[in-house]
């Protein structure tokens, strides 16, 4: 995939979190390619999260909001299955150590 591609991707993503729910505060993310656990295709989503819901509920946005950002790469015909991980702002600079 090319860098215009993931960029495309990371804007698509962060507009699916901008207007997914208000408690979920993404100040940044970036988009890797790579695998799934069986091998397939799958982009890693980082996304710098700034605030929250808390213990449950947050567990519940996570699932809600990857399937919404699954549902957006399907309609632009990707397939890959994203895989999210969150990052703090303290957590953000260390990402790729």
């Amino acid at each position: 995939m090319e860098l215009s591609e993931l960029t495309t991707v990371r804007d698509l993503v962060l507009d699916s979190v901008k207007s997914f729910e208000r408690q979920v505060q993404v100040t940044d993310a970036d988009v890797l390619e790579g695998g799934d656990v069986d091998g397939g295709p799958a982009l890693l989503i980082r996304l710098k999260v700034r605030s929250h819901p808390e213990g449950a509920a947050w567990t519940e946005t996570r699932l809600r909001l990857s399937q919404r950002i699954r549902d957006e790469l399907i309609g632009i015909g990707d397939d890959r299955y994203p895989i999210l991980l969150m990052y703090s702002d303290s957590e953000w600079p260390k990402r790729d150590k």
